[in-house]
């Protein structure tokens, strides 16, 4: 089973993963969505997100933009960052991410 974290603001995907106040977790069980559930980073503590999101036990985090460190310390939490997709509802981010069609947008990186 994966679980996928979306940072969402105003009920689309987040600008800024260094910036995120609000993530969506979708677990995942092949192509369904078994369930969602909306969880708070340590937006106070921001160089502690990659600890936090491997207690979550989450596998992937899709996002617009994230600094690379961020990246690179996710990376190394064994995490998986999908990073310069669309802003959009994060249904059709997972609609997109489980059909294999999600990919990153050239203006976004």
């Amino acid at each position: 089973m994966k679980k996928v974290a979306i940072p969402v603001v105003n009920g689309k995907l987040g600008e800024n993963l260094d910036q995120c106040t609000c993530c969506i977790i979708f677990e995942i069980d092949g192509k369904d969505i078994r369930g969602a559930m909306i969880r708070i980073p340590p937006h106070q503590h921001r160089q502690k997100l990659p600890e936090w999101a491997s207690e979550q036990g989450i596998t992937d985090i899709i996002a617009n933009h994230a600094s690379q460190e961020l990246i690179r310390r996710l990376t190394s939490e064994k995490v998986h960052c999908f990073v310069g997709i669309h802003i959009q509802p994060p249904e059709e981010i997972m609609e997109k991410f489980l059909n294999g069609h999600l990919k990153p947008d050239p203006d976004e990186l």
